[in-house]
């Protein structure tokens, strides 16, 4: 069975089925960005009849049988190991079991996709090994602007657990961590940082993980300034948006390097990880900006 058209197969259940929970979770995929169109099309086809009264019911029903039938029984076996399994499936599904932690969230941004996403980490990944794979032991500080519902993050955590580093300093900078002058961003990234760091203790408890948060990146910056340890050796910057073209990556790169290339906020082995609009990424250290 096609997986890209099922919602999480732990969130399946016949409570689920009967209070209209497979109902939304079709919902929430049907409006996400981040899934193609034509699996959208699919999800909010199977949601618009799940809609429906005691037939939306019926045919939730007949989804979970069908999916438990396929599935067969030792596919949930694998969860007596939970760190390693809730690892894998959140790196396969790129999602959390909605009901332990609903407020970890991608953003709902539109300009990067999946696809852009996970081609950007793999590449970030890739440079992190070669750059700092020589001590793995060490504080790797990871600074992840325009967090948001902090998804994104804690699929970098997952990431870098499986690249082998176990001491992490987590800082996430959005604006939403300002009690004002929205407050309904203020609980919603507050939310979400509990949810991260419940999800954290539970399956990456094996790991030293350190979670702090700045609403400016002046904030975040005078804190460098008291304290060297949080210079970041990663900087990731995913819809960094400002007076720029859209499909130009070279005018972004000029925003970074007005800001940073001649600054002692950075490392000189500093990785700096973004994406501009359309689709465009790249990571680079300090002394390749142009």
């Amino acid at each position: 069975m096609n997986n890209n058209i099922l919602i999480c197969r732990s969130d399946y259940s016949v409570l689920n089925a009967l209070n209209w929970g497979n109902c939304r979770r079709h919902w929430n995929r049907a409006l996400s960005p981040e899934i193609p169109r034509i699996q959208r099309v699919v999800h909010g086809l199977i949601a618009l009849i799940q809609s429906l009264p005691i037939i939306g019911q019926l045919a939730s029903l007949a989804e979970y049988a069908i999916v438990m039938i396929v599935s067969g029984p030792n596919k949930s076996a694998s969860r007596n190991r939970p760190n390693f399994s809730e690892i894998d499936r959140l790196l396969f599904e790129r999602n959390v079991h909605q009901e332990k932690f609903p407020h970890l969230q991608m953003c709902d941004c539109s300009n990067t996709t999946q696809q852009t996403r996970q081609s950007l980490e793999d590449l970030t990944i890739q440079r992190i090994q070669q750059v700092f794979g020589h001590d793995l032991k060490m504080q790797l500080t990871v600074v992840s602007m325009g967090s948001g519902k902090c998804l994104q993050d804690l699929i970098y955590l997952a990431r870098l657990k499986k690249a082998g580093f176990s001491n992490i300093k987590l800082i996430l900078i959005d604006p939403g961590f300002a009690p004002l002058p929205d407050l309904h961003s203020f609980l919603d990234c507050r939310l979400s940082v509990q949810d991260l760091k419940h999800y954290v203790n539970t399956y990456l408890s094996d790991m030293t993980i350190a979670i702090e948060s700045f609403s400016t990146t002046d904030l975040y910056e005078d804190k460098i300034n008291q304290d060297a340890t949080y210079k970041p050796h990663l900087l990731c910057l995913i819809d960094f948006d400002g007076d720029i073209d859209p499909n130009k990556l070279e005018n972004l790169l000029d925003q970074y390097k007005k800001r940073y290339k001649n600054s002692d906020l950075l490392h000189p082995e500093t990785l700096i990880a973004y994406t501009a609009k359309g689709g465009q990424y790249r990571v680079v250290q300090k002394h390749e900006l142009p």
